[in-house]
């Protein structure tokens, strides 16, 4: 860990592997990585990577999943160990150091933690005082069961899905043991809630909405041949309590309408920029924060259906590739994602309150500083086109303009642009 002294108004904290050079070059901080390139880091950032500490080989610090507790201490599932630390990335303890294979950790409201990976099985255990439960298998099966999430729904039941075993329901008992009901559902890369009622398997193949009542599964998304590419559902969000945004590996982004059965897919052309998602996160029921395999961390606005801007390396992101189901959003508004070097912590504003350029680019026959002159002889008809040096959002700008204080002589043109 390397802390930088104060720079002007701006201090910055800098927790980061491999770094070869730091150049401080007036409000700015240029960083040369091993294997990362360079980084250039602005001032205000407040960008906070968490790592494992003990490093045994480049993997460990591979953050698979990540999770907030109702304390406010950030749990990581490395590659190596469960790692948790303070709201300010210090005092990182380390837990279940024996195994390997870790894919995600879950921070449950009663205080205890839930983890577990590839061929661990789930464990079950409580940082305060050490008490531990491993479930090798929870469906009794000879193997141990691939763990690829956990999730703690709104009645506080545990859903453990994964890669070969049936997803299964924990209700916990009087006795502190807990009661299991196992759902058809294998192949689980992601779990959420819809409703009081149902919960949100993502897989492999398409997604399934489990009634926690009826126990009834319906399947979605699953039809290869028309949607090919969108089977594989790295992670989903719902809004609005009847829209489910789904992240692809492969696709993009899908909203599926539970209320007319519509599906409205966003790529490429809608200026992602990435079609192999990750993790994602939603804030204020309205803007989607989307990690990608290779293109760093993106916000898409439901609402308006619009692309808002990337957050790559450039923007001083400490890595641009990220890893599956592996987002959350901290308790004071701050997005947590997990990637291949560790766990990264930023403000929402570090991705949405960029600097927009609103230069115009007028191109008109008659008209100059904003005044048409007309004469006796002239047309009067007036040609005005409008564009940005801003290329890559030219359909997220809005442009008009009015005439005003019209004279004998002459016409007054405001033109305005908006960015939405």
């Amino acid at each position: 860990i390397r802390r930088l002294a104060s720079i002007g108004d701006a201090p910055f904290i800098l927790r980061t592997a491999g770094v070869r050079s730091i150049l401080v070059d007036q409000d700015r901080i240029w960083i040369a990585n091993y294997m990362g390139g360079v980084t250039c880091l602005q001032p205000g950032s407040s960008l906070t990577t968490l790592n494992a500490n003990i490093i045994r080989t480049a993997s460990d610090n591979y953050a698979f999943g990540v999770d907030v507790a109702p304390d406010g201490r950030y749990w990581v599932a490395f590659s190596q160990s469960i790692g948790s630390f303070a709201p300010d990335g210090s005092d990182q303890k380390t837990y279940l150091e024996h195994e390997a294979g870790f894919l995600t950790v879950r921070a449950a409201r009663d205080g205890t933690i839930w983890a577990g990976g590839f061929n661990t099985g789930t464990y079950h255990f409580d940082p305060r005082t050490g008490k531990r439960e491993h479930y090798a298998s929870l469906v009794d099966q000879h193997v141990l069961d691939c763990v690829y999430d956990i999730y703690e729904d709104s009645h506080g039941d545990i859903w453990v899905g994964g890669l070969n075993f049936q997803l299964t329901r924990l209700h916990q008992l009087p006795d502190n043991t807990f009661e299991k009901t196992h759902y058809p559902i294998t192949l689980i890369s992601s779990l959420a809630q819809l409703d009081d009622e149902t919960i949100i398997a993502s897989t492999t193949d398409g997604f399934k909405l489990v009634n926690m009542i009826s126990n009834e599964v319906k399947i979605y998304l699953n039809d290869e041949e028309k949607w090919i590419g969108t089977n594989y559902i790295a992670d989903a969000r719902t809004r609005a309590g009847h829209e489910i945004w789904v992240a692809t590996a492969g696709a993009g982004l899908l909203c599926y309408n539970l209320t007319n059965d519509s599906i409205e897919a966003f790529g490429l052309e809608n200026g992602l920029p990435s079609l192999e998602l990750r993790g994602m996160s939603i804030a204020n029921d309205s803007i989607l924060y989307v990690s990608t395999e290779k293109n760093g961390i993106f916000a898409f606005d439901c609402v308006n259906r619009c692309y808002i801007r990337s957050m790559m390396t450039s923007d001083g992101l400490p890595m641009n590739e990220f890893l599956q189901n592996s987002s959350t959003i901290t308790h004071n508004g701050n997005l947590l994602f997990g990637g291949d070097n560790g766990a990264v912590v930023l403000r929402e504003s570090d991705i949405t309150s960029t600097h927009k350029d609103f230069s115009i680019i007028v191109d008109t026959k008659g008209l100059k500083e904003n005044i048409v002159r007309r004469g006796s002889d002239e047309s009067h008809t007036i040609d005005i086109q409008l564009s940005t040096s801003d290329i890559y959002h030219q359909k997220e700008y809005i442009f008009f303009y009015r005439m005003e204080g019209i004279e004998k002589e002459r016409t007054i043109i405001v033109y305005y642009v908006y960015y939405r």
